[in-house]
């Protein structure tokens, strides 16, 4: 039997960049191994054809039977390209790493949200099969952009036969109020989901201050000693590289990555720039 097309949406990045790593990781390690007995799946930079990449990548977000639509970083171009499915009605899933900040507009939209570790990646694999198993290809009725559009063809034609100038007034006012208490109720989930992932990293920026402090305090002595110790400093180096790879290598979000990366490579480099400036000064 001829499988059916699954398109991915993702953001794409360049070969070294870490987001590609993320992303073809979570197509190889979850997406592929979900479906990929019953669908081909596609996705743009793994694409090898003559012509316009944002053509193709337009008419496969129309001709897929299926979209899976990648999240994370809310990259512009993915955001546009859900756009255009939802526009259609037709089905798609909807992932993102967990921690990411959704759109106001698709917050109350399903979501699978994953962590980027093996693991984490099994439990990807399982919930897209979940999903995949409720979808009814034949129907063109998912996402908001076509829920707007029939409850607002539903309003209209309540309206229309409402034949009293009062009730019909009234009736204008009552969706107004219902609308609007739809977008508040939005804006509160968003702040009270906004607020939870800063104060998670709030919490983890302390943890990560805390050891860079230790470390810090370290280094700090070795340079009061007196002869100074190359050998002593060269190895507090190597003890915070092998941490911080440590670190690398647990469920932190990119966010997270890249702060601890950044703060601990920062130490790292004017420890080595001052053994540096210490042997010249020494061999001269």
């Amino acid at each position: 039997m001829e499988k059916k097309i699954c398109f991915v949406i993702t953001p794409i990045g360049n070969e070294k960049d870490e987001i590609r790593r993320h992303i073809d990781g979570i197509i190889d390690q979850a997406i592929i191994p979900s479906i990929g007995d019953r669908y081909q799946v596609k996705v743009a930079h793994r694409e090898y054809e003559i012509g316009s990449i944002n053509d193709r990548i337009i008419q496969n977000v129309y001709k897929a039977d299926l979209v899976i639509a990648n999240l994370t970083m809310t990259n512009p171009n993915v955001m546009f390209e859900l756009a255009i499915r939802y526009s259609f009605g037709k089905p798609c899933i909807v992932i993102a790493e967990k921690d990411t900040k959704l759109p106001f507009d698709i917050i109350d939209e399903n979501t699978i949200f994953y962590i980027n570790d093996p693991q984490g990646a099994a439990e990807l694999k399982e919930s897209i099969k979940k999903f995949v198993e409720k979808i009814d290809l034949k129907k063109n009725t998912y996402g908001p952009v076509h829920s707007a559009i029939k409850k607002a063809a539903e309003y209209e034609n309540v309206e229309s036969n409402i034949k009293d100038i009062e009730n019909k007034t009234a009736f204008s006012y009552l969706v107004k109020k219902i609308a609007d208490l739809e977008i508040t109720i939005k804006e509160i989930w968003q702040d009270n989901y906004n607020s939870k992932v800063n104060n998670d990293f709030s919490a983890f920026e302390a943890v990560i201050r805390k050891e860079f402090s230790f470390y810090e305090k370290k280094w700090q002595a070795i340079k009061q000693e007196t002869p100074f110790s190359v050998k002593k400093a060269e190895n507090l180096a190597d003890d915070i590289e092998i941490f911080t790879d440590d670190l690398m290598d647990k469920s932190w979000t990119l966010q997270e990555k890249r702060y601890i990366k950044g703060k601990m490579t920062f130490l790292i480099q004017e420890i080595r720039n001052y053994v540096y400036q210490k042997t010249n000064s020494t061999n001269k």
